[in-house]
């Protein structure tokens, strides 16, 4: 499995090196399956914090009250999860990818 990942991750770099794809956006869509795309309940977004992309997660409708915010470090696929505890909370969440 290693050796796939860092596969994978030599690909996207290529892929990257020619200006086809970003690769953290590359491995997101490899591992994820699906791109940032849009949500109804959700504003999504794909920055980068310095050197590190992440992916934020903002509910659209406005809080009564300021907001929490929720930052979640993972080494997978957890799209649903951030999505559904932004949803759910009514948190921020920003996924350092």
């Amino acid at each position: 499995m290693l050796a796939k990942v860092s596969l994978m991750e030599k690909e996207a770099k290529n892929l990257e090196n020619l200006g086809i794809f970003e690769e953290h956006i590359l491995i997101r869509f490899i591992s994820d399956g699906l791109p940032a795309c849009r949500d109804s309940k959700l504003f999504i977004k794909d920055l980068h914090f310095g050197e590190v992309p992440v992916r934020i997660y903002l509910p659209r409708l406005p809080s009564a009250s300021k907001r929490r915010g929720v930052i979640f470090f993972h080494g997978g696929s957890y799209e649903r999860i951030c999505r559904y505890t932004a949803r759910k909370s009514d948190s921020v969440v920003v996924s350092a990818g």
